[in-house]
């Protein structure tokens, strides 16, 4: 959650990664609601930077 609450693009990016990593774990272990979670995180992740690429100047 600290990657995702920096703010900036590399740290979003390597939130993706952070939470791509806990997705597997809930996946080996059949917690659907964990699941459901870590992705609704990665797709929040995937919404800002998205808006921060639309942004003039940045990136």
């Amino acid at each position: 959650m600290q990657l995702y609450q920096q703010e900036t693009a590399e740290s979003l990016q390597q939130a993706i990664g952070k939470w791509q990593e806990a997705l597997k774990l809930w996946q080996q272990v059949d917690d659907k609601p964990e699941q459901a979670l870590t992705l609704n995180n990665i797709g929040l992740v995937y919404d800002d930077l998205r808006y921060d690429c639309e942004l003039p100047g940045k990136m």
